[in-house]
């Protein structure tokens, strides 16, 4: 039988990266602005409680613990922000924000994570700067061109010689390479998300030159539509995508086309220096032709797609928020920076001070995100069109504004109207005990007749007029658009505003770029500029030394399951150094010589050794000189990531579709709330929305679509299972499955079913262990075949172990 149709999951593990970035964004902050004027070194510490470091609060105060990591009801801290004990009230003068109070909360329960330390200075008497200085860190300086290792004279051998030279002193003796199935089916879903078809998988595997088919498979991986899709999906993690905002569930109706561009971006190789160029500046680019403007202009869709409370009153302070927000994603993902740290202070650790924070902030600034109302909006702007397109388009606009302004007319006078029919009446009501043939009762009696026939005919106006607008807002509609931001004329530059505090302003700084990040080539900002094109080809160019390598971490971690540099979207003097110096930079290097083009780099990591290695079991003894397989010594074992579960088991069925791009959001939808996601097109084209996913999402750990995501969590626990075995869309498509089968093998046919759900969904043969027990699932009593058996199978397949993970 099966299980109840309920879905058991769990709410996903939180990374260190995501709680890391919650401190920064929520609890830094609000520390500074509500506690640090009573709680600090530098006052006089009330209640001896510090909460200036993570050392002062794990001290705890006169009143004992303040915070309990994982337990936030057993706080105190967070008991006085709530205001529970009319004793203890933090602070004082005014309860912080629901907002604020469940900031704190969810801090609490995921940990507490603060990476603030005392002043060194203040714990070793030394001055820090003479212990450490930022700006030597390896990730600010420029590239270096690292020699190739010993008898690496080719691309494709450097790789496993950088990986060789770090492996020969600790002895350790690297994995074989796969099997070649494994091979196969690895590079399939790294590829494309999707697994390989049965006829490619014979083919190659029955190869006599293996080798060479293994390479040609590469290439038309590289060159089939499902590249794109799939390389498209992970940049959408480190951008943030999503369709919708948080507050009232408001959709981002324009935001598919961004992923579409992505996904054409990737399909196409379009260079990646180009790619941050348009989703920085793209709207500041030229273009002759309409299909490459469409693309620069969409590309922008990156700085708008962020969760924004539309209902703030305090603009400034919505502003500012947008702008730290913008700065906070193009940060992580294009330099590995948390430039957000600086909003209220010196970054504690990189060199970014806070000047360089609003000088990036006055260039972001300049460009208008907001239409501000009560709830304010965000901007969407018509792409362009051949003159024949746009002609019709501004006649439907300025027929839609005529009637607007005609219906808003008709209703001013249908307020009048009223009113004047209530006058009549109130006259007739008056003279209504006076005779029949009184002149003034019957002058009453016609005046609210007539103005009544008056209201009668302005309804049934109003009422087309109505229809009409309506009409014409649809043609309107059907207008394109897209999601993005708006140059402001003149730009300004913008002041430090103390602690982070709108309200609060300090000296004046020109805009500009980081100052610890030399780029010799960098174009200063003219003075009508709001500076973004310069600051997108600072980012882009050959010669910034972050933006290349973090690139080249990106996609070396999502083939490899690991970055060189581990914290993948923190290249900072917090985060990991890399594993591999000069690999980095000759990845990075190779990226560029290429002309920054991803599918080289993918090709050239896929071709490696270490990309081909089987994993092997934890008994090896290698385990305990590398357990992390930071050496790159064994291969990597991964469970598949939520789209890619869902899309083989579309592919098992028979059911999946295909087909390219376009929007999935129903016309009528107003709200993401209680939206049915029912679709069976691949999962990257599901509507994002981040009030409303897809039930599994959760479990199987999707990127929150709210930050840049560098990795995804990777929690492996028995509610996921048992949520396969309980979703009601998973045992859909066990029941089409087995529908296929039975169209392809006919009736109780159940040894060619067996081989047929394994090959369905494993691409390859049961073993004859698996053989004997799948048959058990046909039999009842006195040895019957039983019929509903293969919807029993097929469903224990798509919900075991071999189909969530890669070996």
């Amino acid at each position: 039988m099966y299980l109840a149709s309920a879905v058991v999951a769990q709410t996903p593990i939180a990374t260190e990266e995501s709680r890391l970035a919650h401190f920064e964004k929520q609890i830094r902050p609000a520390l500074t602005k509500y506690c640090l004027e009573c709680h600090s070194t530098k006052t006089e510490a009330n209640g001896g409680l510090l909460l200036d470091s993570k050392g002062g609060w794990e001290k705890g105060g006169d009143s004992g613990e303040a915070i309990v990591p994982g337990q936030a009801d057993q706080s105190r801290l967070l008991k006085a922000i709530r205001y529970e004990d009319p004793h203890l009230q933090m602070p004082p003068e005014k309860k912080l924000s629901a907002e604020v109070v469940k900031a704190f909360e969810v801090w609490i329960e995921q940990g507490a994570i603060d990476p603030r330390v005392q002043d060194p200075s203040e714990l070793h008497g030394t001055n820090p700067s003479s212990q450490r200085d930022p700006l030597n860190h390896w990730a600010y300086q420029p590239l270096q061109n690292p020699a190739l290792p010993k008898d690496a004279e080719i691309a494709l051998s450097a790789i496993d010689g950088y990986i060789e030279e770090r492996l020969q002193p600790t002895g350790i003796e690297v994995a074989p390479r796969a099997d070649r199935r494994t091979q196969i089916r690895r590079l399939a879903f790294d590829l494309t998300g999707l697994p390989p078809s049965m006829s490619d998988l014979t083919e190659i595997v029955d190869s006599t030159d293996f080798e060479e088919s293994y390479v040609q498979f590469v290439d038309r991986l590289l060159a089939s539509p499902a590249y794109g899709e799939a390389f498209a999906r992970r940049w959408m993690d480190v951008a943030r995508y999503a369709e919708s905002v948080t507050l009232r569930g408001l959709i981002f109706k324009e935001a598919w086309r961004y992923r579409d561009y992505l996904v054409r971006a990737y399909g196409e190789d379009r260079p990646f220096d180009q790619m941050v160029l348009e989703q920085i500046a793209g709207d500041l680019l030229n273009a002759d032709e309409q299909d490459e403007r469409w693309r620069q202009l969409v590309a922008t869709t990156f700085l708008a797609m962020g969760n924004t409370n539309f209902e703030e009153q305090d603009k400034k302070q919505l502003d500012m928020d947008y702008v730290d927000e913008q700065l906070d994603v193009l940060g992580q993902a294009f330099l590995g920076q948390t430039i957000g740290c600086s909003r209220c202070h010196d970054h504690k650790f990189d060199p970014i001070p806070t000047k360089d924070y609003y000088a990036l902030a006055g260039i972001f600034k300049s460009s208008v995100a907001l239409r501000h109302s009560n709830v304010s909006n965000w901007i969407e702007q018509p792409l362009p069109l051949p003159p024949d397109q746009k002609e019709r388009f501004d006649k439907i606009d300025e027929q839609l504004q005529e009637v607007k302004k005609d219906l808003a007319a008709k209703k001013k006078l249908a307020t009048a109207l009223a009113k004047k029919e209530e006058a009549a009446k109130k006259a007739t009501a008056t003279g209504a005990g006076a005779s029949s043939g009184d002149s003034t009762t019957s002058d009453s009696r016609s005046k609210e007749q007539n103005v009544g026939e008056d209201a009668k005919a302005l309804a049934e106006e109003m009422k087309s007029l109505e229809t009409r607008q309506k009409e014409l807002q649809q043609q309107a509609d059907v207008r394109p658009k897209f999601l993005t931001v708006v140059e402001e004329v003149p730009p300004k530059d913008i002041p430090i505003h103390i602690r982070g505090d709108v309200h609060n302003l300090g000296p004046m700084v020109p805009r500009g770029f980081l100052t610890a990040i030399h780029v010799k080539d960098a174009m200063p900002i003219p003075e009508g500029s709001s500076g973004r094109l310069e600051f997108a080809r600072w980012l882009s160019s050959p010669n910034n030394p972050l933006t290349a390598r973090v690139y080249a971490n990106r996609v070396w971690a999502w083939l490899m399951g690991q970055g060189v540099v581990e914290s993948i979207n923190n290249f900072g003097t917090t985060g990991s150094d890399p594993s591999h110096p000069e690999l980095l930079d000759w990845l990075a290097s190779e990226l560029i010589r290429s002309g920054w083009s991803t599918k080289h780099l993918v090709r050239t990591i896929v071709l490696s050794d270490a990309y081909r290695r089987q994993p092997i079991t934890p008994e090896d003894n290698a385990f305990s000189v590398d357990p992390d397989n930071r050496l790159y010594w064994n291969g990597y074992h991964r469970r598949l990531t939520v789209e890619e579960l869902r899309d083989s088991m579309l592919d098992a069925s028979g059911e999946l579709d295909r087909s390219l791009g376009g929007s999935l959001i129903k016309l009528e939808a107003k709200s993401d709330n209680q939206y049915v996601h029912q679709s069976i097109r691949r999962s990257l084209y599901q509507p994002v929305f981040r009030n409303s996913l897809p039930q599994l999402y959760d479990a199987f750990d999707f990127a929150s679509p709210s930050m840049s995501t560098g990795q995804r969590s990777r929690s492996t626990i028995a509610t996921q299972a048992l949520g396969l075995l309980n979703d009601e869309w998973v045992h859909q498509r066990a029941m089409a499955m087995a529908a296929r089968i039975r169209s392809e093998h006919g009736p109780l046919n159940t040894e060619a079913w067996i081989l047929a759900a394994y090959l369905n969904c494993f691409q390859r043969n049961p073993t004859s262990r698996e053989f004997e027990i799948c048959k058990q699932f046909f039999t009842g009593e006195g040895g019957v075949q039983l019929d509903e058996g293969l919807e029993r199978l097929t469903h224990a397949l798509l919900a075991s172990i071999d189909f969530r993970y890669l070996h």
